[in-house]
């Protein structure tokens, strides 16, 4: 893998910048102790950051006049309150870096000094994209809208993820899709209230909601993606008939026929729920896209890397906005195991530092192959 060796990693430097990022997880695009450390970073290795928008810091390494290649790193962590008792475990209440994002960042920088340094001299330019809001708006959007990238001779994007129930630092992908599409759904049910005691005058928003919940739930398949309805609100007292209910859920798809055959499905149990005399207001909400690899980087990594990168990973039906950038120019996701089973967003999610240096050099070996 590439031409880097382990030894000339800074391991001490990387594992010390996950965890002062680890100790002040932020979310969304409000980042500024985690966009400090960044910026401080970057500037000690005589790089010119530049902020397209707030929580974003995009650096190139190079001259500006050849082919570059971009590399994302995630930087937002999640609303969750932390329990793995780490000695640099958050020090922001009710926030915690659950994702890996911490790392994501870390390994980054990592490359960025092996730039810098020297250790690593690709023919060509390095971008080098820290992005706010993966978890929660779409900040990979933003980064394209915002023009940052905009004729910079862009050849490849490259994103890697920590990956649980993968040892430590090994390599995995698949090719086409491997992380799904989303949408929100949103439904809403309008009857008429009444007293218990009359309630055959009344139109019940909450038996309309039950036969919704029936409908999708007895008929859902894998033709469908994944459909979930995760939020149920109706009712007012007990000895009311509920006059208006709404439900909120998910459907994931790695196949546009999927989230179709999904479509059809809610219009047909939304048209069932009415048959009791409500009516039903049905919303699905397109959010980001399913995340495709570009087949002919994965087939060049695979023959520069070996067969790490095995073609055996399954497609999640999680999303990543990493998706906008794989629908703008030809792009490759990359899991990196964890050596753990705690899972991403729980309160005790964490990580094999053992990960990060084999981190670094997998971002080394992906620029010197595609440059």
């Amino acid at each position: 893998m590439a031409n880097i060796h382990l030894r000339v990693i800074d391991v001490d430097y990387v594992v010390e910048l996950r965890r002062e990022l680890h100790r002040v997880p932020e979310l969304d695009d409000r980042l500024p102790k985690t966009c400090g450390v960044v910026r401080r970073e970057l500037m000690a290795m005589d790089l010119n950051p530049l902020e397209p928008f707030e929580g974003c810091i995009v650096a190139r390494v190079g001259g500006g006049g050849g082919p570059a290649v971009a590399f994302r790193a995630d930087m937002d962590a999640l609303p969750v309150e932390e329990r793995t008792g780490l000695p640099f475990r958050s020090l922001h209440e009710g926030r915690m870096h659950a994702c890996g994002h911490d790392g994501h960042t870390a390994m980054l920088l990592g490359l960025a000094r092996l730039l810098t340094e020297g250790w690593l001299r690709p023919p060509g330019d390095v971008l080098l994209i820290f992005q706010p809001s993966e978890e929660t708006g779409g900040g990979a959007k933003r980064v394209l809208e915002s023009g940052v990238l905009d004729g910079a001779g862009l050849r490849a994007v490259f994103g890697l993820h920590l990956w649980p129930d993968m040892p430590a630092g090994a390599a995995a992908s698949c090719p086409g899709m491997i992380m799904a599409g989303s949408a929100r759904l949103e439904a809403g049910f309008f009857g008429r209230s009444a007293h218990a005691a009359s309630q055959q005058s009344g139109a019940d928003a909450m038996a309309a909601a039950v036969r919704f919940l029936a409908e999708v739930y007895r008929r859902r398949g894998e033709d469908c993606g994944v459909v979930n309805v995760g939020r149920l609100i109706c009712g007012s007292a007990e000895n009311l008939v509920a006059d208006r209910s709404q439900l909120f859920g998910t459907v994931r798809y790695l196949k546009r026929q999927q989230l179709e055959r999904a479509r059809e499905l809610l219009k047909s149990a939304a048209a069932a729920a009415e048959e009791g005399g409500c009516r039903a207001q049905l919303q699905l909400k397109e959010g980001y896209p399913p995340l495709q690899n570009h087949p002919g980087l994965l087939q060049k990594a695979k023959k520069a890397l070996g067969e790490s990168l095995f073609p055996g990973a399954k497609p999640s039906f999680a999303t990543e906005d990493f998706a906008f950038y794989s629908a703008a120019a030809p792009s490759l996701f990359i899991r990196l195991g964890t050596g753990m089973h705690r899972q991403l967003h729980s309160p005790d999610f964490d990580f094999d530092e053992k990960a990060l240096p084999a981190g670094v050099k997998l971002l080394a070996a992906l620029a010197e192959l595609e440059l």
